[in-house]
């Protein structure tokens, strides 16, 4: 979480945005989540769910396995790498027991690790360590994009959720889409910073961008 937090606060110097230092924390939520919460003392508290890590990281190696070789050159758009990763799933019928396995282990026991582990070819290890990478540096970015926005001190709260002096907050659609696009550029800016950026994510990610708008 440390390193997380790091790129984090790089992205957020480069962006001219305020660095606030928010505290870390894991607990067993049974749900593949993040939540943040403000405390009595005014600092806050981001937690992850025990095993969410363990979620992104068995989640990428299913993707990284269909997702096709990736040209920075290239001029292909996002609608031609759907239509090969359509192929690649039906190529490798393993990845969809694969994911199967993870959803079915989640839901009936909340929990990621009853999925079975496995080792991919080394060949797929760089882009799977890219993927891994941006999905916490989001998962960071998001949570502590609620508060840079304000959510975290201005919704309903309800009390005792956690630990005494911590309150629970309810964030609306709303504020989660905000959260996001926030939480984007966020991660792109620590991907930048990264020895495991990938130039996929920038041309994809801003593809995302231009799109919502």
């Amino acid at each position: 979480f440390k390193q997380r937090e790091t790129q984090k606060d790089q992205s957020l110097e480069e962006l001219g945005l305020k660095i606030v230092t928010p505290h870390f924390g894991t607990v067993h939520m049974g749900s593949i989540n993040a939540a943040t919460y403000p405390c009595d003392n005014g600092e806050y508290l981001i937690v992850f769910e025990v095993e969410l890590m363990t979620f992104c990281n068995l989640l990428c190696k299913i993707i990284a396995k269909i997702f096709p070789h990736y040209d920075p050159k290239s001029e292909k758009n996002l609608e031609y790498y759907k239509e090969k990763i359509a192929g690649k799933i039906k190529e490798e019928p393993e990845v969809i027991q694969r994911f199967q396995e993870l959803i079915v282990a989640f839901v009936t026991t909340g929990r990621a690790t009853p999925a079975s582990q496995y080792f991919l070819d080394p060949k797929y290890y760089p882009f799977l360590t890219h993927l891994r990478l941006a999905m916490e540096v989001f998962i960071v970015g998001h949570e502590y994009a609620h508060i840079m926005l304000g959510h975290v001190d201005t919704n309903y709260t309800r009390k005792n959720v956690v630990m005494e002096d911590i309150s629970s907050v309810i964030f609306s659609w709303e504020q989660e889409s905000s959260a996001d696009y926030l939480g984007l550029p966020l991660m792109i800016e620590g991907l930048r910073n990264s020895a495991h950026s990938h130039p996929i994510y920038h041309k994809f990610s801003f593809q995302y961008v231009l799109s919502e708008e």
